[in-house]
C-alpha cells in the first residue's frame, strides 16, 4: 500500500511540472519555391498570376528565413541572398531589409503564401521543394 502510494505520488508530480515548451510546426522548415503572385490595383480585381522565377525562401530551425531574392519586397527576382528571422507562432518573418514591418505567412499543406502589408491585396505563393 505505501509503495501504490508513493508511485502515485511520484507519477502525479512528473506530470504536474510540466515547463512551458514552444510549439513547433515542422512543415514549414525547408526550401520554397515561388510559383505565384497577386497584386491588386485596388479595386478588387486582382488574382493570383502564375510566375516563373528561381526565387525560392529557405526556412531553418531556430527561427532563421533566407532567400535567393528580396525578402521584403514583391520581387519575383533572384537578385542576391537576403536573410531574416520568423516565429511560427505568430506567423510572421522580419527581413534584414525591412526590420520596421512583418510579412505574415500561412501555411496550408505544400502552399506557403506570404502576405505583404499593402492597403490593397498584395501576396505571394510558394510550393515546396
Amino acid at each position: 500500500m505505501k509503495n501504490i502510494f508513493l508511485l502515485t505520488l511520484l507519477l502525479t508530480l512528473c506530470f504536474s511540472c510540466k515547463k512551458k515548451e514552444e510549439i513547433c510546426n515542422t512543415g514549414i522548415i525547408g526550401t520554397w519555391q515561388l510559383i505565384e503572385a497577386i497584386r491588386d490595383p485596388g479595386d478588387g480585381s486582382g488574382t493570383w498570376q502564375p510566375v516563373t522565377s528561381a526565387k525560392t525562401i529557405t526556412f531553418a530551425s531556430g527561427g532563421h528565413v533566407s532567400s535567393n531574392g528580396k525578402l521584403c519586397t514583391m520581387s519575383s527576382d533572384a537578385d542576391g541572398p537576403t536573410h531574416g528571422t520568423y516565429s511560427d507562432i505568430e506567423k510572421y518573418i522580419v527581413g534584414d531589409d525591412c526590420t520596421s514591418w512583418k510579412i505574415q505567412y500561412e501555411l496550408d499543406g505544400n502552399t506557403l503564401v506570404l502576405r505583404f502589408p499593402c492597403i490593397e491585396a498584395c501576396a505571394m505563393r510558394f510550393r515546396k521543394i
